[in-house]
């Protein structure tokens, strides 16, 4: 969800971001949170490795389909 966030804020608020220190600091907060979450996930033992890294692939699967969604329904297709 975080990754929405940001690419939804950079699609369509694309001056904001790109040009300003706040689009900087969204961006690295959204990936220290998202590797934090993965590492501390592996530390406690509650997932291996694997778990972690195919769990990444289905996110970033839902992730295109939720911003392809995002983006016909902003050009009205």
């Amino acid at each position: 969800m975080p990754w929405y966030l940001w690419f939804y804020t950079a699609f369509h608020y694309s001056d904001y971001i790109h040009h300003t220190q706040v689009g900087v600091a969204l961006f690295t907060v959204i990936a220290l949170w998202s590797f934090s979450v993965m590492f501390s996930r592996i530390y406690l033992g509650v997932h291996s490795p694997a778990d972690v890294l195919s769990g990444g692939v289905v996110g970033g699967l839902l992730l295109t389909v939720w911003l392809q969604a995002s983006w016909q329904q902003c050009v009205g297709e």
